[in-house]
Formats: C-alpha cells, structure tokens, sequence
C-alpha cells in the first residue's frame, strides 16, 4: 500500500473532476454534550465509510426522490460554514481543508478512547448529538459528510489504497 503524505493527498484529491467512488479510513472526535460526560474529550470514532466525493448534492437527492416516486423538487441551501473549492471536492475552512462526501455505506464504525482502548458503543450513545432530521422529505437520506483532511487515515480510489502519512507533510 503506497504511503502520502498529506500535500500529496490534498494534491491528488484537486486533480479530482468528476464524481469517483472512494473508501475512507477515518478517525474523528464525535459530536458529544459535555455536561455529565465522563468521555468528553477522551473518545475517538474510528470508521470506514464507502462513498462518493466530487458530487452534487441537489441533484443526489432529487434522483432518490424520483427512486421514491416523490416529486423532485428539492432545493439545496447554500452550506452553512465554509467554502467550496472550486472543480475539486474540497471544502475550505478556518485554514482547514475538508473533504467533502456522499456516504453510501459505513463498513464498521466503533469508538476508542485516547488510549486505544474500545468502547463499547451502547455506553457512549448517551452522549453522541442526535441526527438531524433533515428536510429532503426521503425514506433513504442522501448523507453528506464533510472529513477533515487530518482526520481521514487511507483512502482507496482508482483501484488504489493510499496510507497518509501526516508525520512529514
């Protein structure tokens, strides 16, 4: 499996122009309350998401709302913080670029703490922020994901698994 670095990933990824199929390895910190959370601060998801990048949400949820028999009239808001880059599939915000994404499929998806140790999920569910509910009117959401560049560990695209390696950017 080829090591990049993260300059090399964030090249790769503006090359991108048209929409392609990835898998993501990432690790994140999840949306947690703080009041009365003993794991604030100590947790880490560790998921591997399968899903599409350089798409356009609209058009996404419209189709499935046609796959629904419902009436394809959604609009999409403009995004409420940060900017896209134009022609790539990266997102710009606060000096931080993240990667936009259609989740298809989470593989696996469990929760570590700092110290590696897992986390059984049913313990952390407590204190995870709820879903949105969302207003595309669909059966089956249309699930867009925006990861951190950081926090994204491999991806595979082009019949090729990349390892990135952040250690020497």
């Amino acid at each position: 499996m080829p090591r990049i670095t993260l300059r090399q990933f964030e090249e790769g990824l503006r090359s991108i122009n048209s929409a392609t199929i990835v898998t993501l390895h990432t690790s994140t910190i999840p949306e947690m309350r703080a009041a009365g959370n003993p794991f604030f601060g100590n947790i880490i998801k560790i998921t591997r998401v399968n899903g599409v990048i350089q798409w356009i949400y609209e058009v996404s949820v419209n189709r499935q709302r046609v796959r629904e028999n419902k009436v394809p009239d959604f609009e999409a808001f403009p995004r409420s913080w940060g900017d896209r880059i134009p022609h790539t599939p990266l997102v710009e915000y606060k000096q931080q670029l993240y990667l936009e994404v259609k989740v298809e499929k989470r593989d696996f998806n469990y929760f570590t703490l700092t110290n590696g140790t897992e986390v059984v999920p049913e313990v952390i569910q407590p204190f995870l922020k709820p879903e949105s509910k969302g207003r595309q009117g669909l059966e089956r959401k249309v699930i867009l994901r925006d990861y951190m560049l950081n926090n994204i560990n491999s991806i595979v695209y082009n019949h090729t698994h990349y390892l990135i390696d952040d250690s020497n950017n």
